[in-house]
């Protein structure tokens, strides 16, 4: 990814006006996309994922390695500028196109260092707790592409 939109993408995944979708398919082209959290870039080169319990989308990664981001900024914020002014000045959000490249154990204080980093003060509190039981692994992505997502004045 090129600086200025590495430094974007990675704004954008700590912003907590962000949402995450992966979009996977098998290997006869059935596609799900499910939501994801914890997602971010370990390097411009490549996205992390904490696995949660999609059963379907890991099933997918396993038979089909490539898989997509949406990674939008849902902040209300944007959407009020945008009726006010009829522009937005800057990407809704950026699809990454990626290829899972290896998928590990995650270590406890990884957990601890990535949801306290993620949801700040409110780590340890018990909707915090309920989703690192869920997280076991960690998944690395190659980034492959990186597409602007522009409403109303196409995409790139």
């Amino acid at each position: 990814m090129r600086t200025k939109e590495t430094a974007d993408v990675k704004a954008l995944l700590h912003s907590p006006s962000c949402h995450i979708c992966l979009a996977t398919s098998d290997r006869e082209g059935r596609v799900d996309i499910a939501p994801v959290g914890s997602t971010f870039l370990s390097s411009p080169d490549t996205i992390a994922c904490l696995r949660g319990p999609l059963a379907r989308t890991y099933s997918n990664l396993r038979e089909n390695p490539e898989a997509v981001f949406l990674v939008s900024n849902v902040s209300r914020a944007r959407w009020f500028r945008f009726f006010l002014t009829g522009e937005f000045r800057a990407p809704f959000g950026y699809r990454i196109h990626a290829r899972l490249r290896e998928e590990r154990p995650l270590t406890e204080a990884e957990k601890d260092r990535i949801l306290k980093k993620r949801f700040g003060p409110i780590a340890r509190g018990r909707g915090a707790r309920k989703i690192a039981d869920t997280l076991r692994q960690i998944l690395l992505f190659d980034v492959l592409e990186v597409r602007d997502v522009v409403p109303f004045g196409g995409s790139r």
